[in-house]
């Protein structure tokens, strides 16, 4: 055993040495954050770490992916372990900085070394008894703990936000599409119900719950992926182990900016699916017992948003195509998913007509208009990265000696591409399938074969992928700090009304302040297609035309003084800047519009002003 500890200790040291390197030449040279060069270089000395005590330090034999699996497990209950000394100490206990550093240093190489010895890289007969799957689901849910722990530390971003709220008032009694006025189908509402589930359940923040509900989602997305993968004959088990890895990589890495989204949601229900059809193309047999089930839950995530009904779709005729046959298209699966979104779609009609018959309408007249430009809309997903994918599936479709299974995710991620442009708003979290799809496929596609050439066509594309994804920190709302300052003095459960076109403008400040949102909207979304359309209209001859957006913009102003009477809202705040977001060709005025409605006038009597700072104005009603 001093042998093992002493060469334990080399390459711990000479580990310890590659990090900084790592890290300091990631930062200083390649010019990358100070965290994404602190993660590089803990990759390095962990991978530097698991050869050496693999092959140096205890020899290990039998099985190297369960080793692995173990070890890094161990590495990332080490790191965090050591953190938590670290804030314990110096947060709680106020010992100086060096005494915590000491404090690690002491217990952490003996803890991790005799971890090491005794379960990392026990002996093989040992070994063989424990699961593999059992092996990821302890890695995959380590990494999403500490992942979405931290994330729940921040703020939850300001679409879920709404949700949360407007799920929980619905939850209480609200009327979907009456009292609570969103663009988007119901299901997501439907979605949220377990995360206010489980915060009443638990005590838990709804933010911090929609962290958790995320990471078990997660959890339960890739460990199938990978229970895939390791039953298939073509993918042996560290292959099928990386791939898992990887795709939570590209998952995590793409969406820190906006966990939870909508788009994000959909590849976790999706992604199963996805790797089951790859299987099949491969060569390697799903059960139909479970292609149902897989089709049941990519239905789960499909009925989101009507757009993400493309991806199945083109992936069943790139299936049909691959096999030279129909009857792919005629798959249960595809059956089942057919089924589940008509079911779904009958349900929503009978139950949530509002939607269908006052709503959709409105949508279609307007909600063009909101959004960012073209250009904003071109640069998210750069046209270069469309052509370098499109080089690697020439590859792939080419090589008679790789797998034609990648394709299925080129197939993906094409589609993802085309539901982009469907919305084309230009907002960051709808490009979130793309680039996950396409990290997917690149990895995939270096596992399947593929020759030297391809390899580095495949990782270049995956780099630049990586380095394109338009946001890569976590989440920061722009208008929070700003908005406390007109909050202040507010007691706790007074009812606020926003008037702005950004969501951000109201969440997630609205939920950690703890005050009621008195609007039906999220934001003024009615307004900037109505206005914009307007703008250079001749209405003496576009009288029909004119007539509608009018109609449209005094159903929001009705709107808003109802919400603002019947809540009885202590507070008003409005967008007060020159330039508002969304609404072009108009210099526009909230307070202005809503004096049109003489109910608005009379009640706005009641208020006086409060404080104008650079973005916002507000009133307070007076006592």
């Amino acid at each position: 055993m001093i042998g093992q500890i002493g060469r334990f200790g080399v390459v711990g040291i000479v580990a310890t040495l590659l990090h900084i390197s790592a890290a300091l030449i990631s930062k200083e040279v390649f010019g990358l954050i100070a965290q994404t060069a602190n993660l590089i270089g803990f990759g390095v000395a962990f991978l530097f770490s698991f050869a050496g005590h693999f092959r140096f330090t205890f020899a290990a034999t039998g099985s190297i992916e369960a080793h692995f699996t173990r070890f890094a497990c161990l590495s990332i209950v080490a790191f965090f372990l050591s953190s938590t000394i670290v804030y314990s100490t110096t947060s709680h206990l106020n010992w100086p900085f060096w005494a915590s550093i000491l404090v690690v240093g002491l217990t952490i190489p003996f803890v991790s070394f005799f971890i090491s010895k005794y379960w990392a890289f026990e002996d093989a007969a040992h070994l063989e008894k424990s699961t593999i799957s059992y092996q990821v689901v302890i890695l995959l849910g380590v990494q999403l703990i500490a992942y979405y722990y931290w994330m729940s530390l921040g703020d939850v971003n300001h679409d879920t936000g709404w949700y949360l709220v407007a799920t929980q008032k619905w939850l209480s009694g609200a009327q979907l599409y009456v009292d609570i006025v969103e663009v988007n189908p119901p299901w997501n509402f439907y979605l949220t119900v377990p995360v206010i589930w489980l915060s009443k359940l638990t005590g838990l923040t709804p933010s911090s719950s929609h962290f958790a509900f995320t990471g078990f989602l997660t959890l339960v997305s890739l460990t199938w992926v990978n229970k895939l993968l390791r039953r298939s004959g073509g993918m042996a088990k560290i292959p099928a182990l990386i791939t898992t890895q990887c795709a939570l990589m590209a998952i995590l890495i793409t969406t820190i900016n906006q966990p939870g989204q909508r788009e994000h949601i959909f590849v976790l229900f999706i992604l199963p699916l996805l790797f089951g059809v790859y299987c099949q193309v491969s060569g390697d047999l799903v059960s139909r017992k479970e292609r149902i089930y897989l089709a049941i839950f990519a239905v789960l995530g499909i009925c989101i948003k009507p757009h993400f009904t493309l991806v199945p779709l083109f992936i069943a005729i790139s299936n049909s195509l691959i096999q030279k046959s129909f009857r792919p298209i005629f798959q249960i699966e595809n059956w089942i998913m057919f089924a589940g979104c008509l079911f779904y779609l009958i349900f929503a009609r009978l139950v949530h007509p509002e939607f269908f018959a006052e709503l959709l309408p409105v949508t279609f007249a307007v909600y063009g208009e909101f959004g960012f430009g073209i250009s904003r809309v071109i640069s998210r997903i750069p046209i270069y990265i469309i052509l370098l994918l499109f080089l690697c599936c020439i590859s792939v479709a080419r090589n008679g000696k790789i797998s034609q299974g990648p394709l299925i995710f080129a197939a993906a991620v094409f589609s993802s591409y085309v539901i982009y442009w469907v919305q084309a708003t230009g907002f960051n979290y709808q490009s979130y399938p793309f680039f996950i799809f396409s990290l997917i496929f690149c990895v995939v596609a270096v596992l399947n074969g593929a020759s030297n050439a391809q390899k580095i066509l495949f990782a270049l594309a995956a780099l630049v992928m990586a380095w394109s994804i338009p946001i890569k920190v976590r989440y920061s709302n722009g208008f929070k700090f700003e908005v406390r300052q007109h909050l202040t003095g507010i007691p706790q459960a007074s009812s606020v009304l926003f008037l702005s076109t950004n969501v951000s403008a109201g969440f997630p400040i609205v939920m950690q302040e703890n005050l009621n949102w008195a609007s039906r909207f999220p934001a003024q979304w009615f307004l900037p297609g109505a206005l914009s359309k307007l703008v250079g209209v001749d209405c003496t001859k576009e009288t029909d035309h004119c007539a509608q957006m009018n109609a449209i913009l005094d159903q929001n102003r009705e709107a808003n003084t109802n919400d603002l009477i019947n809540s009885n809202a202590e507070i008003i705040i409005v967008d007060n800047r020159q330039r508002k977001s969304y609404i072009k060709g108009t210099n526009f005025d909230y307070i202005d519009f809503m004096s049109a409605d003489k109910r608005f006038v009379k009640e706005f009597q009641n208020f006086e002003l409060f404080l104008e700072t650079k973005r916002l104005k507000s009133w307070r009603r007076k006592h």
